[in-house]
């Protein structure tokens, strides 16, 4: 999926923001005073949203890479060449079973999601109880369904835990399958997967997919 716009922060304060209109997309040209700065790259796809008071919807800017760390400029003529890499996660629910008759929707809930970025610092703000449906009425007989969500951790490079909450409905709105998961790791840059046998009394687990990188060079 393509970028489309990029900005860049030095000590906090936007520098510069580029779109990939421009024919210098991903090239940054900045007159720096010697010393150390702390720099912030995010490289984002938007439908139309942009930054707003330093902070971006990840929700609707997906897929967001980005890149944070000092610099030491020592030289006029000082180049980097920093390597974004995806910020946001990734939790997927797998049915592994058969989707029976008369399944209607799947409802997720997770307790502890965010999808406002903080560019700053790479910091998931506005945390907030998250709960997504999921029509799967026309997957009846489907097994190895996959459901995705994108998540964003609410600090840079650190995993957190939330409880998932994974209901199934039938068409008049019953229950036909319920499992409450605790301490779901989410962390940047991976895929976090909930897998097993939901309408057959059987184990299920969680796995943690750390294989899931991505980098994109920007010079």
């Amino acid at each position: 999926q393509e970028l489309t716009d990029m900005y860049f922060f030095v000590d906090g304060n936007l520098a510069f923001h580029q779109q990939n209109s421009q024919a210098d997309f991903g090239s940054i040209e900045l007159e720096l005073e010697y010393g150390d700065h702390d720099v912030t790259v995010v490289a984002t796809r938007s439908d139309g949203q942009q930054l707003t008071n330093g902070v971006l919807e990840v929700e609707t800017l997906k897929p967001t890479f980005g890149f944070r760390e000092r610099i030491t400029i020592l030289d006029t003529d000082d180049s980097f060449v920093l390597e974004i890499t995806r910020i946001t996660a990734s939790l997927l629910v797998e049915i592994n079973d058969e989707i029976p008759a008369g399944a209607s929707f799947v409802r997720i809930q997770i307790a502890d999601k965010y999808d406002d970025l903080s560019v700053s610092d790479f910091s998931g703000i506005n945390g907030y109880a998250y709960t997504k449906d999921i029509p799967i009425d026309g997957m009846v007989g489907n097994t190895g369904v996959v459901l995705s969500i994108a998540m964003l951790c609410p600090q840079y490079l650190y995993a957190y835990s939330t409880d998932v909450n994974i209901t199934i409905y039938n068409e008049s709105g019953g229950v036909i399958s319920h499992h409450a998961i605790s301490d779901v790791p989410i962390k940047t840059n991976t895929k976090t997967r909930i897998f097993g046998d939901f309408f057959t009394p059987m184990s299920f687990s969680v796995m943690v997919n750390y294989d899931w990188d991505e980098g994109v060079d920007v010079w």
